[in-house]
């Protein structure tokens, strides 16, 4: 610590001085409440809780997100709730084939999630159907139900612009 929030400890440990050490959990307590800005740990709080996996997110990008949003609010990573939110934020094809394995932490979830998401991106590749049912295909998915025109694409169906 240096400068004001040095002052701040010497100042607090004077004040609980009578009271003994103070254990990490405490510390990492007293300093946020001390510097933290108001709302700043209920913003954090809310976002933790809606943490999913992004659409375009790759496993391992949400597993670290996860990671570094669960050890700033100091959640235990290893608890089994903490596991089944982590599983709970990935992709629904994901958490499908990942409940064929019996895996119990989210260390040994993210690599079979990396694999399944590996697996299928390489199928995808190949222009076999991807995980929404459309082939890979980048010019078939964008033409699909359009024509071109002079002013531009047209609907195939209802034949407007």
């Amino acid at each position: 610590l240096s400068k004001h929030a040095l002052t701040w400890w010497k100042a607090f440990r004077r004040q609980r001085h009578h009271k003994g050490a103070l254990s990490w959990r405490e510390f990492k307590a007293a300093i946020r409440k001390q510097f933290y800005p108001v709302g700043y740990l209920e913003e954090r709080w809310f976002k933790w809780y809606r943490l999913i996996q992004s659409y375009n997110q790759s496993v391992q990008d949400y597993t670290s997100e996860f990671s570094n949003q669960g050890m700033a609010l100091d959640v235990d990573l290893d608890e089994y709730t903490i596991y089944m939110k982590y599983v709970s934020g990935l992709h629904e094809y994901i958490r499908k084939e990942l409940k064929m394995f019996s895996v119990k932490s989210i260390a040994e979830a993210s690599k079979k999630a990396s694999a399944i998401e590996g697996r299928l991106k390489k199928h995808e590749t190949k222009g076999s159907k991807g995980k929404f049912g459309a082939t890979s295909s980048t010019d078939e998915v964008k033409d699909v139900g359009r024509s071109k025109s002079k002013e531009g694409l047209v609907c195939t169906h209802c034949k407007q612009t």
